[in-house]
């Protein structure tokens, strides 16, 4: 009898572990409230975008504005497929849309933060160290 408790007691730990773990893997970075800030291109430290809560974005070359777009985020491709695996951030104004998938936003071991892009067409992402 003393045994099957034990056994009982070991299965619950793993549940619970297994669980605790796929919960924690599975959760997701919200893309939308992460990408609000400045980004600054590590190719170019010239070229900056910022984001806004109202969900603008500027460009700006050599601390100058050069576009002015409206952006969202969302887990349709930029041909309007659904896509679990990736969000795409789209940028829109008069000239057109700009669409990148979005590789992730990470921090490194000395507080970096960088948002990693993927222009579509292009398979060499863009890297940017967001100006704190």
């Amino acid at each position: 009898m003393q045994n099957y408790k034990n056994h009982i007691k070991t299965i619950r730990f793993l549940a619970l572990t297994f669980f605790f773990l796929n919960c924690e893997t599975n959760a997701q970075i919200d893309y939308s409230k992460e990408i609000i800030g400045t980004w600054i291109s590590e190719e170019d430290t010239n070229w900056k975008m910022k984001f806004t809560e109202t969900d603008n974005c500027y460009w700006y070359y050599e601390n100058s504005i050069t576009e002015t777009f409206t952006y969202s985020i969302s887990e349709y491709s930029c041909y309007n497929e659904f896509d679990s695996e990736y969000e795409y951030l789209k940028l829109s104004n008069t000239s057109g849309t700009f669409c990148y998938a979005i590789n992730g936003i990470t921090k490194d071991d000395d507080g970096k933060i960088y948002l990693s892009l993927e222009y579509d067409g292009k398979p060499k992402p863009m890297l940017f160290i967001k100006d704190e």
